[in-house]
């Protein structure tokens, strides 16, 4: 996407053109470096080297914190859940209350 140069008054500003210059020679490079099937590879082996190395953290540290009673992550967000589910059912069984002690619509209104 190759553009004119930016104006300023009447002369072409100098930082552009370093950059228009600078681009011009890294894009080919770059672009075949992006697309090219070797970086996509390398990308994935990374992942996944990251993802097996986290899990091995995560357990390793799980199993010291466990050895000290302490909770993990994972117990935490275990925890968090079932807290959050039981404060939905309390909600719900707070306005079941509610709705039943309400007279019905039919009830004769006492004086």
């Amino acid at each position: 996407m190759q553009q004119g140069p930016i104006t300023s008054g009447g002369g072409v500003i100098p930082w552009r053109s370093a950059f228009d210059l600078v681009e011009g020679r890294v894009q080919g490079p770059l672009t075949k470096l992006t697309t090219s099937p070797e970086l996509r590879d390398t990308v994935r082996i990374a992942r996944r080297t990251r993802r097996t190395a986290g899990r091995l953290v995560d357990r390793t540290g799980a199993a010291v914190l466990h050895q000290l009673h302490l909770p993990a992550y994972r117990d935490v967000r275990r925890i968090s859940r079932q807290l959050t589910t039981l404060e939905q059912r309390v909600r719900e069984l707070s306005h079941q209350i509610d709705q039943d002690a309400l007279p019905p619509d039919d009830a004769p209104v006492a004086d």
